[in-house]
């Protein structure tokens, strides 16, 4: 039997990272981690606390300029809000996307 602590701690762990593996457009409050060579980054939702991780195609057409936001957001926190569209594309043999492409990146200046 798993003591009280222990379940805590792993739903906290559980609950502190989150991937977005779904289509759709999330506004970035903060970037707080950027990989160029894992096509991956991890952020701040607007309006959430926890981090949130996004894997795509950075050969897209977008992505090289959002990489330089992105970069933009973590020497300059607090002053910019990012905001991307994320496309799932094809499908293995599961019937799962196996590419997500980005297919808008914003850059806003907070007031």
């Amino acid at each position: 039997m798993m003591s009280k602590k222990w379940m805590a701690a792993v739903a906290l762990l559980t609950m502190s990272t989150g991937a977005l593996a779904q289509d759709g457009t999330f506004e970035f409050d903060s970037i707080t981690s950027l990989t160029r060579a894992a096509n991956a980054f991890t952020g701040v939702l607007v309006g959430d606390t926890v981090p949130t991780t996004v894997t795509m195609n950075y050969g897209s057409l977008f992505g090289d300029k959002c990489f330089s936001w992105m970069e933009l957001m973590m020497t300059e926190p607090g002053k910019f809000t990012l905001t991307i569209t994320l496309v799932s594309g094809g499908s293995g043999t599961t019937g799962s996307p196996w590419h997500t492409d980005l297919t808008l990146c914003r850059l806003t200046a907070k007031p």
